[in-house]
C-alpha cells in the first residue's frame, strides 16, 4: 500500500480509500472496541447482581483488567503494524480474538447458565456493513466457538443440559442468518449504487463527447452560412439560409443545454436580453413544422394578441424549453394537432404552453418523466430514436428562471405543459418582423425549404 507522511511524521496511505481504511481500523474500530468492552464490564456486574444475587467484584475486576489490556494492546498493535502487515490483516485477526474475550465474559457470569451468551449474537451486528460473506463466516465462528466452549465445560464438569444448550446454539444460528439476509440487502444496495455511478459516468462521457462533436460541426456550419449570406441569393435561397440558421442555432443551444444538464452545481447561466415572445413562438414553430407536416399534424400558434409586446428575459432558455416540449409533442402525437401558445397572465407575467392531442401520459409516469432522458414507457433515452431530451431538461431550464413546469394530461385526450415567467416589459428596439406571412410564390414543381424537409422526413419513416 503506497504511503506518505502526515504532519506528525507518521506514515499513512497516500490514496483517499487507503486513508479511510487506515482510520477505520486504527482509530474508529479500536475506540468502538474499548467502548464495547467497558459496556460489557458494566453488564457483568448487573448480570451477576440480577441472576446470582451478588456482584462478585472478583469476576468484574478480572474481566476489566483483561479487557483493558486487550483493548489498548490491540489499538497499539494496529496503530504501529497495520501498514506493515501484508500477509495478515490485523483488523481481521483482532476480530477473531474478540471471541475468546466474549467467552471469558460468559464464563465469569455463570458459564453455560449465563444470559450473556447473547453478546455473541450482538457482536455480529457490526459485520453487516462488510457484506453477507463476512457475516456468514463470522457468525459460524461465533456459533462454533460457543459450541466448543459448551463441550469443554461439559467435559470438565461432567454436567450439561444439552437441550437448553442446543436451543441457545439455534438462537445464535438464527441471528447469524438474519444478519446475513440484512447484509445481503446492504450488498444489493451497494451494488446498485456502484452500477448507477458507472452509468452516470458513462452518460457524462457520452454527453461530453457528443456535445464537443456537435459543437464543432455546428461552428463550421455557422461559418459556411455566414459566407453564403455574403453571396448573391434569390428569395428561395435566402429562405433556405434562414431555416438552416435557425436549425443550427437550435443545435448550438441544445449543446449548451446538454452540457448544463451534466453540471453538478445544477446552475444554468442566465443571459437576459430584449425579445418579442411572439418571435420565440414563431421560431419554435418553424423548427418543428417539417416534422409536424411529415406526420400530417395541424401545427397551431396562438399569440397574435402579443404582436407589439417586447420583454426582458432569457430568450435562449425559453426558446430551448419550448422547442424541446414542442418537439416531444410532435414526435409522440400520431394525429390531430400540436398548439404553441403564449399569453399575458399579468402585465409583467407571461405564460407559455404546449398542447397536443396525443395519447396522454399516465399519472404514475408524469413525475418520472420530469427526469432527464426518460420516456412515457419508462425506457431509457438511448433505447428509442430521437434526442430523448424530454421534460427533464425543460424543467431545469424553466426552474433556472424561477418558474415551475406544470403538466395536465388525460389518457386518450392529450397533454398540456405550461410554465409562467416574470418578464418585464421593455421598449421595442426594432419593428417586429412579419412572422406569419405566406411564403413567396415559387415556380410550378418547386418547393420551399419546409415542404422539402417534410418530404425528406416522410421518406425516412
Amino acid at each position: 500500500m503506497p504511503r506518505s507522511l502526515n504532519r506528525t511524521g507518521s506514515a499513512q496511505p497516500s490514496s483517499k480509500a487507503g486513508r479511510r481504511a487506515f482510520r477505520l481500523h486504527t482509530y474508529v474500530i479500536p475506540i468502538t472496541r474499548l467502548g464495547g468492552l467497558g459496556t460489557i464490564t458494566a453488564l457483568l456486574a448487573v448480570h451477576n447482581l440480577a441472576v446470582l444475587g451478588t456482584v462478585n467484584w472478583t469476576s468484574v475486576w478480572t474481566f476489566a483488567y483483561v479487557a483493558t489490556f486487550y483493548g489498548l494492546g490491540s489499538w497499539l498493535t494496529l496503530r504501529v503494524f497495520f501498514l506493515e502487515s501484508r500477509k495478515l490483516h490485523l483488523g481481521t485477526l483482532f476480530l477473531v480474538l474478540d471471541v475468546p474475550v466474549l467467552l471469558l465474559a460468559i464464563h465469569l457470569t455463570g458459564g453455560t447458565s449465563s444470559w450473556l451468551f447473547l453478546l455473541l449474537a450482538a457482536r455480529c451486528t457490526d459485520q453487516i456493513f462488510f457484506g453477507v460473506r463476512r457475516v456468514i463466516w463470522f457468525g459460524h465462528l461465533l456459533v462454533g466457538s460457543y459450541a466448543v466452549y459448551v463441550f469443554m465445560v461439559a467435559t470438565s464438569h461432567g454436567v450439561a443440559n444439552w437441550e437448553i444448550e442446543a436451543a441457545k446454539l439455534l438462537i445464535l444460528y438464527a441471528f447469524t442468518w438474519y444478519y446475513a439476509l440484512t447484509a445481503r440487502t446492504v450488498d444489493l444496495v451497494r451494488r446498485r449504487s456502484r452500477r448507477s455511478n458507472l452509468v452516470k459516468r458513462e452518460r457524462e462521457e457520452l454527453v461530453g463527447t457528443v456535445s464537443h462533436t456537435i459543437g464543432t460541426r455546428a461552428s463550421a456550419v455557422t461559418a459556411v452560412l455566414d459566407c453564403l449570406r455574403k453571396t448573391p441569393l434569390d428569395p428561395k435561397q435566402k429562405d433556405y439560409i434562414r431555416v438552416l440558421s435557425e436549425f443550427n442555432r437550435s443545435l448550438v443551444n441544445l449543446v449548451n443545454v446538454l452540457n448544463a444538464s451534466e453540471d453538478r452545481t445544477g446552475l444554468l447561466k442566465t443571459e437576459e436580453s430584449r425579445f418579442a415572445p411572439l418571435e420565440v413562438l414563431a421560431d419554435v414553430a418553424m423548427l418543428v413544422q417539417p416534422l409536424a407536416e411529415s406526420k400530417g399534424l395541424d401545427l397551431r400558434v396562438d399569440g397574435t394578441d402579443m404582436k407589439a409586446l417586447w420583454v426582458t428575459g432569457d430568450s435562449g432558455k425559453i426558446r430551448q424549453a419550448l422547442l424541446s416540449l414542442a418537439h416531444n409533442a410532435v414526435r409522440f402525437t400520431d394525429y390531430g394537432f400540436v398548439e404553441l401558445r403564449a399569453w399575458q397572465v399579468q402585465p409583467d407575467r407571461i405564460a407559455f404552453e404546449v398542447k397536443d392531442s396525443g395519447t396522454g401520459i399516465p399519472v404514475h409516469m408524469q413525475r418520472r418523466l420530469l427526469a432527464p432522458f426518460q420516456r412515457a414507457d419508462g425506457s431509457p433515452w438511448h433505447r428509442t430514436r430521437g434526442r430523448g431530451i424530454g421534460l427533464g431538461i425543460s424543467r431545469r431550464l424553466v426552474e433556472s428562471m424561477g418558474a415551475a413546469l406544470e403538466m395536465d394530461s388525460v389518457m386518450g385526450l392529450g397533454t398540456t405543459v405550461r410554465f409562467t415567467l416574470d418578464l418585464p416589459k421593455c421598449v421595442s428596439p426594432e419593428p417586429l418582423r412579419n412572422l406569419f406571412s405566406p411564403p413567396a410564390a415559387l415556380p410550378p414543381g418547386q418547393h420551399g425549404p419546409h415542404e422539402e424537409l417534410a418530404q425528406l422526413l416522410r421518406s425516412l419513416d
